[in-house]
């Protein structure tokens, strides 16, 4: 009965330190992918500024340089 109680208490050891390490991963994984979020989240940012530097800057310089001239 000993030599049971003792395997089921190791046993319990082993089952709480597995429980930990599962908590552990899914808690490590959980913050990567968010983090993979944030990373994917800031390049769609910077490629829609890239988009508007690109085509929408020279319009409104074009806009402003007509307008200037319009005015003067």
């Amino acid at each position: 009965m000993l030599v049971i109680n003792g395997l089921l208490n190791k046993l319990s050891k082993t089952t709480m330190l597995v429980w930990r390490v599962d908590a552990a991963t899914v808690a490590f994984n959980y913050i990567f992918i968010l983090f993979l979020f944030l990373i994917l989240f800031a390049q769609i940012l910077l490629l829609e500024l890239r988009f508007l530097l690109l085509f929408c800057t020279p319009a409104l310089l074009s806009n402003m340089s007509i307008n200037l001239a319009a005015i003067s």
